[in-house]
């Protein structure tokens, strides 16, 4: 009897010490913070030291350039911290422009400049159907509906690309035409104050590259269509600006993830 005692005692110590042990392990798991596949982190990751490269055709001008963003910081803005935006040409070296992004909760905001209004790019959960105001309704004017897609093509309704951007997303370098001073912005954001999820579908680019789970985000411009895809663990791995609507495959802006460091 006392042997069965012993064996019996040492099958409980044994079954305690694994609850135990179990107990622990899912606390441990319970406190990793995992981030939802439909989160904003999961489609715009902000890593610092991540450059990637766009090719960015210009269709109107016929021109193809190719840039480069770099995330840097995070630095301190209005109060609040924010990632650098580092925005490069390689055809302009001497070009370099800065805007900011800053994830607040579940939305990504980016800046043209430390004292510019936020634009929400993206909000989450980022399913089907999901709507959400790029800018503030007490800020209607901020929102762009056509003279971005001007500056993107550097025709600036001149007819000519008087801007020398050759087309693509830089226009940080403050030029001046008639009307002033031409508004910064790196990052290919434009249209009415709106953007919505109309799908989650796989990309493939021109380059034989493929995403799989892309969300695609839309807006309008006037009589056309802006496109946006977003990859998980990447962020914008293609665009197209001034769309027919309903054809995403073309437009008169496309801008297309041509390299990625680190990933």
């Amino acid at each position: 009897m006392k042997k069965y005692s012993i064996v019996i005692s040492l099958i409980l110590g044994i079954a305690f010490y694994m609850a135990v042990i179990s107990g622990c392990s899912d606390n441990v798991i319970s406190d990793v913070s995992r981030v939802p596949e439909t989160s904003v982190q999961n489609y715009f990751p902000l890593k610092v030291g991540t450059t990637v490269g766009y090719t960015v055709d210009d269709n109107v001008h016929q021109i193809v350039s190719h840039q480069k963003f770099t995330v840097a910081g995070p630095v301190t803005v209005n109060g609040q911290s924010n990632y650098q935006w580092i925005y490069r040409s390689v055809e302009y070296p001497n070009y370099r422009d800065t805007g900011f992004f800053r994830i607040d909760g579940n939305a990504l905001y980016y800046f043209e400049n430390a004292g510019a209004e936020p634009e929400k790019v993206l909000e989450g959960p980022l399913q089907i159907g999901k709507t959400w105001e790029r800018f503030a309704p007490s800020n209607p004017g901020s929102a762009d509906t056509t003279t971005l897609l001007n500056i993107l093509t550097g025709n600036n309704n001149k007819g000519e690309d008087t801007l020398a951007t050759g087309g693509g997303i830089q226009t940080g370098f403050e030029q001046q035409d008639n009307d002033g001073t031409i508004a910064a912005k790196n990052f290919p954001t434009t249209g009415a104050n709106y953007f919505f999820v109309a799908a989650v579908e796989g990309l493939t680019l021109s380059d034989g590259n493929s995403y799989a789970n892309c969300i695609r985000v839309e807006n309008r411009s006037g009589a056309y269509t802006n496109y946006y895809w977003y990859a998980p663990g990447i962020g914008l791995v293609r665009y197209v600006i001034g769309a027919n609507h309903g054809v995403p495959s073309d437009g008169q802006i496309v801008g297309e993830l041509a390299s990625q460091r680190p990933f």
